[in-house]
């Protein structure tokens, strides 16, 4: 049996075409970015309320939602690498 699909060829999910992310792509790729750090930020907020450690969870939240936003950004560009 004779498989000719993309993974046959190399290419995977790459889109075909010379042309990168188009610019909706990118405004919800800057979007999705700014969701993830008002969540993560938000919840770091809302839990040093509750806990009385002020700036503790705010900066977890930080880190955690730039990585989030890094994941995001990367699982969308990587079909354009």
């Amino acid at each position: 049996m004779d498989d000719e699909g993309p993974a046959a060829t190399g290419e995977g999910d790459r889109p075909s075409g010379p042309d990168g992310p188009g610019l909706w792509s990118l405004a919800t790729l800057g979007l999705t970015a700014g969701v993830c750090l008002a969540i993560f930020v938000g919840g770091g907020l809302w839990l040093d309320s509750v806990t009385k450690r002020s700036p503790l969870f705010v900066l977890l939240g930080v880190v955690l939602g730039v990585v989030a936003a890094v994941t995001v950004a990367y699982r969308e560009i990587r079909p354009f690498l």
